[in-house]
């Protein structure tokens, strides 16, 4: 693409470090690959100068940070959240910024080809449809955990099963991964209650579904499986862009990846105590010169040049699934 035709895209990313970092990452990538000609981003006034240290390098024309005023009587970060209801009392005061956040972006030149926006925000499709643009969702996880978490809502395989049985059960499409109670947390742990936190629950999967397209901040060669499983059976289209501060669920290095090893409690609960010599045998077991810590060793360094082939050497999977990314919503009006 010439520099005439470069996009520019905005990106929303949730306020909390672990979705906004890799968001950072990515727009960082846009501007030194120069697959863009500009990313706008927005987020809070509390929120804005922490975007600004991470981004200090990159120069005021290739990304733009742009505070949305959030009302001074609610609370200004998650800093002050102190449960999962008032999480969702936060979130559903993000609410409030979406008049100023479409308003803003009519006024924004050049126009934005796309936007990139959390699905923890949920109400980002609705602005897109608003500004006859395409939303592309990112909450900064991978193939595995948001394939999982979509099974698990649609069919409850756990709905017969308490919080404390600890009897495992399949997931519907994975007959080969099996799972516990211990291994869920609130919401997913509860399928047959009802309340806030499960609404707004099933909110972030319907923002997901209903999107022009869904990133994943993984490799295709790390998730392959999980990756082809969303796009035949769930959707969006998925593009994985990763590794962007890569972060997997602790079932799928320990069972499928085998990197790792899992330690449990001797009660097989979520909140139990981990004996001193059940961990002693683990670190052994890691740290051994033969045997299985070798074979972890081993499969920790094949992934870790798998991942930069894919997102550093121009070719790779990632590297190829971003540009076409690119190029298919550029001038792609809904």
């Amino acid at each position: 693409m010439t520099c005439s035709s470069l996009p520019h895209i905005a990106i929303f990313p949730f306020m909390s470090k672990g979705h906004t970092i890799p968001l950072l990452h990515l727009a960082r990538l846009l501007g030194e690959r120069r697959l863009v000609s500009q990313v706008t981003i927005f987020t809070t006034p509390h929120n804005a100068s922490f975007l600004r240290t991470i981004l200090t390098s990159c120069t005021a024309d290739e990304i733009n940070i742009i505070p949305l005023d959030f009302p001074d009587d609610l609370p200004q970060s998650l800093d002050k959240v102190t449960s999962l209801t008032s999480f969702v009392s936060f979130v559903r005061s993000l609410e409030l910024l979406q008049p100023k956040f479409e308003e803003t972006m009519k006024l924004l030149s050049p126009p934005v080809a796309f936007l990139i926006s959390d699905p923890f925000l949920v109400w980002p499709n609705k602005s897109a449809k608003q500004l006859a643009i395409p939303n592309i969702s990112f909450d900064g996880m991978g193939c595995f955990t948001n394939t999982i978490k979509n099974l698990l809502q649609k069919h409850k395989p756990h709905a017969h099963l308490t919080r404390d049985d600890l009897r495992p059960f399949a997931i519907p499409g994975f007959p080969n991964i099996e799972l516990t109670m211990a291994e869920l947390t609130e919401p997913n742990d509860a399928p047959n209650e009802r309340g806030p936190v499960h609404e707004y629950d099933a909110q972030i999967v319907k923002a997901m579904s209903e999107s022009d397209g869904q990133l994943f901040n993984s490799f295709y060669e790390l998730e392959a499986p999980y990756r082809d499983y969303w796009e035949a059976f769930i959707g969006p289209k998925p593009w994985c862009v990763g590794p962007l501060c890569l972060a997997v669920s602790d079932t799928y290095p320990m069972d499928e990846l085998k990197i790792g090893i899992r330690i449990r409690a001797r009660d097989g609960t979520r909140d139990g105590l981990v004996e001193r010599e059940d961990l002693e045998v683990a670190i052994e077991e890691l740290m051994s010169s033969n045997g299985k810590g070798q074979e972890l060793r081993q499969n920790v360094e094949n992934l870790a040049t798998q991942a930069r082939h894919a997102m550093l050497e121009e070719g790779g999977s990632s590297w190829k699934t971003l540009k076409q990314m690119i190029h298919e919503f550029n001038g792609k009006k809904d």
